[in-house]
């Protein structure tokens, strides 16, 4: 991998012509934003106020007049025999029926705005987005290494999600994208996007909770231990579900374990069948550098070590490379030197790791 310095060198100089073909559609792109930003609370604000002239009129008519069903029915055969006739019928009713012209006078103008202004803009917006990943995220990942390969759409399969442990509340919704497939020496690696969520359900209402946001990061050493390793930290799901470990990953018991480490016996809690073995493994170089992958994002990090398999998954918000509002620029360096940050530490952690098995085993 690159050097941390190469990479802001890179930033600053290799992607100059990328980013002024990239600035080109952003500019056009912000009076389409704004325009788009303002009509929005135009017509909410306009929506709005037409919903209260809707709606306080048919509470009124409902508390105040019988609505009979005859009439309700004859409304249903003017609207199947035509408008032309349930148009007729509701001038002519206008004291009671006024409310209905005005449902559809709303109802013109939501199909105006969405047609017209919202998927425009969405389309545009997608546009960009898939601009950005090409001459931003792609370029990047080839530049850290040639040979490693990336693809926006693609992620790690569920399937595989599942394995490592990590999935102990189940999740309704699984999204997995920015796939990044490589090696680290001989280790072979891949990491992706994942989103999981789970829904409830309540007077028909469907609401959306995020499960887990985050890097999902899986790799294969050349070596297997004979035994397996669930390090987690304090504030992730996992530790809720601790006693739920053993029926996640294996039928062996497993052991609390503690290291020498104060700082990390506070940040993380270990559980493992290993034994005196776990002290050969988890070593002061990878004690110290999961304490300073917790710090990259200061979010839930977890570790699952069994066999050849790694599984890692460490928790932020937002996309790898997310990319910032249209109107503040074009690349958020802070956060992309964050993330190269990250994928060091993991190669460093995948480096110890890969030379174990042979002192364990």
């Amino acid at each position: 991998m690159k050097t941390k310095q190469e990479l802001n060198q890179f930033l600053k100089n290799g992607l100059k012509e990328n980013l002024k073909e990239l600035d080109k559609a952003r500019i056009s792109l912000i009076p389409i934003y704004k325009t788009h930003k303002l009509i929005n609370k135009v017509f909410f604000t306009v929506m709005g106020i037409l919903g209260a002239i809707i709606i306080v009129p048919c509470i009124l008519m409902l508390i105040n007049t019988k609505l009979e069903i005859e009439i309700l029915k004859e409304l249903t055969k003017m609207w199947s025999a035509g408008g032309i006739k349930l148009l007729r019928f509701i001038l002519e009713h206008g004291e009671i029926y006024h409310a209905v012209i005005l449902f559809f006078i709303a109802g013109a103008v939501l199909y105006l705005y969405t047609k017209k202004i919202l998927f425009p803009y969405l389309k545009s917006m997608r546009a960009y987005i898939s601009k950005y990943k090409v001459n931003v995220t792609k370029p990047i990942f080839h530049f850290i290494d040639e040979k490693w390969r990336y693809s926006a759409m693609k992620g790690i399969d569920e399937s595989e999600y599942k394995k490592s442990g990590f999935a102990l509340k189940k999740h309704d919704s699984f999204t997995s994208k920015n796939l990044l497939h490589g090696h680290f020496g001989d280790v072979e690696f891949k990491t992706s996007n994942i989103h999981t969520k789970y829904v409830k359900e309540k007077d028909e209402r469907r609401d959306w909770y995020t499960i887990f946001q985050g890097l999902f990061f899986t790799a294969e050493l050349s070596e297997a231990f004979h035994g397996e390793i669930f390090i987690f930290s304090l504030d992730s799901l996992t530790f809720n579900g601790l006693r739920n470990i053993k029926s996640q990953t294996s039928k062996q018991n497993f052991d609390f374990a503690v290291t020498t480490n104060e700082e990390f016996n506070t940040t993380f809690e270990c559980t493992t069948n290993m034994g005196n073995e776990f002290d050969k493994v988890i070593n002061y170089k990878v004690i110290k550098t999961l304490l300073k992958l917790k710090e990259c994002y200061n979010k839930e990090l977890q570790l699952f070590i069994t066999g050849q398999k790694i599984y890692l998954s460490l928790a932020f918000e937002g996309e790898i490379f997310e990319m910032p509002k249209i109107t503040d620029g074009l690349i958020d360096i802070d956060r992309i030197t964050t993330y190269f940050q990250t994928l060091q530490l993991i190669e460093n952690l995948v480096g110890e790791l890969n030379t174990q098995p042979k002192l364990v085993g």
